[in-house]
């Protein structure tokens, strides 16, 4: 049977999900100075950063020079959209549950897939340049920021490595911790959807 809410909030939730895909791009560009300044960036801008900005003050996103709040609000964005159409197909008690701990999972592997692009973008600096040294405030930023955690993070698997050899140890480290905890929630999901609510 045909139900219009369910059509309103698949709409809802395919145009939160590409809203979110110009976010993404507009966070990319501001991290390539030639883009700024031509019609599309501008566009992106104005429709972007008002919601992007509602997330800047928030302290406890900012490592010295690093700043997170793009990641909580394409979390955020995620979410709505998973939620608005998680609700199209209908209501029961298991599915808000299993949409709850998939929400929080993917919330979560926002956070892990994003660490992971800005340590291979780090990288890639690293292996263009041949050298760890540089006046770029961005990359400064990850290595002030993550190149602790990086080292961290791959002392387990190797004493006195280099920083090269760090970024490439937590950026396997964090690829393996997303895909195994995506087949744990989609196990655990797939279990909850079992209960008869």
């Amino acid at each position: 049977m045909f139900n219009p809410l369910f059509l309103i909030l698949s709409i809802l939730s395919a145009a939160v999900s590409i809203y979110a895909i110009l976010c993404v791009i507009r966070i990319i560009l501001t991290w390539i100075p030639p883009a700024s300044g031509n019609g599309f960036t501008n566009f992106l801008a104005k429709i972007c950063d008002p919601y992007l900005n509602l997330f800047k003050n928030i302290k406890w996103l900012r490592f010295g020079g690093f700043d997170l709040s793009p990641a909580l609000g394409l979390c955020i964005l995620s979410a709505v959209s998973t939620l608005l159409g998680s609700f199209s197909g209908g209501f029961s008690l298991s599915h808000l549950i299993q949409t709850i701990v998939g929400l929080a999972w993917n919330m979560a592997n926002s956070v892990l897939i994003f660490i992971t692009v800005v340590l291979i973008v780090r990288l890639v600096t690293i292996l263009v340049n041949k050298t760890t040294y540089t006046s770029n405030p961005f990359l400064n930023a990850i290595d002030s920021s993550l190149g602790a955690v990086a080292g961290r993070m791959s002392r387990p698997f190797m004493k006195n490595a280099n920083y090269k050899s760090q970024l490439v140890a937590a950026i396997i480290a964090l690829v393996v911790a997303s895909l195994v905890g995506s087949l744990v929630i989609s196990t655990l999901c797939n279990l909850i959807g079992l209960i008869p609510v």
